[in-house]
């Protein structure tokens, strides 16, 4: 069923932008359309249940198993990324809520769950891929259980003190029902804390369609500030702060695909030398965005409203 309207400000005046290809997590095919009112960009119509549970599938996305677990752990709790990690999520954070329970929905192998513990909060982490859970548990010993959108159901109502979903909106093919359960769980004082990809990037400003962010089905939603305040605004959630994330990556690669060199820069990437200038090609560019707070991915805290 296609939408005639916007998901994010429900806005009627949307028309179709351009179809997704065959690229990194992206198929060939879906079909992106813009809102004019508040910038954003969604899939319409939204991928069914049985194209998502596909793509998942043959896309191994989230295939983790023991064998990789020493890598994640490497990756995760490097003394570099454990920094990083702190200073970009935790301490934002910790001016708003200095405990309590707090519900990590989409927790993967729960890095942020392993943090948030470490700095006196009762985290738990709620991931659908039972894999990704078996392998965090081995990695940092946190509290992982699997789980879907129906379980948020199974919580009582205002028994959380933070609600965080890293990464984890743009996914959701009905993002409306996920705030409405949402809303209901986290305390009346709580804290909602939310990290998108955004077309207000300079990415998406300079390389439009070839944005590294449009995933088809992979990402349902591509959200613009206003488009994300609006949508958040009707579940009774003001945003109180914004913070822009370093450390985006992926500019080479829409380039490529902008140039049509996808096949000769796989090539060039067997290239040690070529490798290194790519990794520092794209953190220059990465640190332009940032300087320029312009950052494809947002950081956003908000509150109840309302209640």
């Amino acid at each position: 069923m296609y939408l005639n309207q916007c998901p994010a400000c429900l806005s009627k005046k949307i028309s179709y932008a351009f179809s997704s290809k065959n690229k990194d997590y992206s198929l060939k095919g879906f079909q992106y359309y813009c809102c004019y009112n508040c910038g954003g960009y969604f899939l319409n119509p939204y991928p069914n249940k049985k194209q998502i549970s596909s793509f998942y599938t043959n896309q191994k996305l989230n295939k983790v198993t023991s064998s990789t677990a020493n890598q994640f752990k490497k990756k995760w709790l490097s003394e570099d990324r454990f920094k990083r990690d702190h200073s970009q999520y935790i301490e934002p954070l910790l001016k708003y809520k200095k405990g309590g329970k707090l519900l990590d929905f989409g927790s993967g192998e729960g890095w942020f769950v392993h943090h948030a513990t470490l700095n006196g909060f009762d985290a738990l982490g709620v991931d659908f891929d039972s894999r990704r859970i078996k392998s965090g548990k081995k990695i940092f010993q946190g509290k992982l259980m699997k789980g879907t959108l129906n379980t948020l159901d199974k919580f009582e109502q205002k028994s959380f003190d933070v609600i965080s979903i890293l990464n984890i909106i743009e996914h959701l093919p009905n993002p409306s029902i996920f705030l409405q359960k949402c809303s209901r769980i986290l305390k009346n004082d709580g804290i909602f804390m939310i990290m998108i990809p955004t077309v207000d990037s300079l990415q998406f400003e300079i390389l439009k369609n070839h944005f590294y962010w449009f995933m088809a089905p992979y990402h349902i939603n591509l959200f613009s500030h206003k488009g994300i305040k609006n949508l958040l605004s009707r579940y009774n959630f003001s945003i109180i702060s914004e913070y822009n994330i370093e450390h985006n990556w992926y500019w080479t690669k829409p380039i490529v695909d902008k140039l049509n060199l996808v096949t000769k820069y796989r090539k060039w990437r067997k290239d040690n030398d070529f490798v290194r200038f790519d990794i520092e090609l794209d953190k220059i560019l990465d640190q332009i965005a940032y300087s320029e707070k312009k950052s494809s991915t947002i950081l956003i805290f908000a509150n109840k409203t309302n209640f």
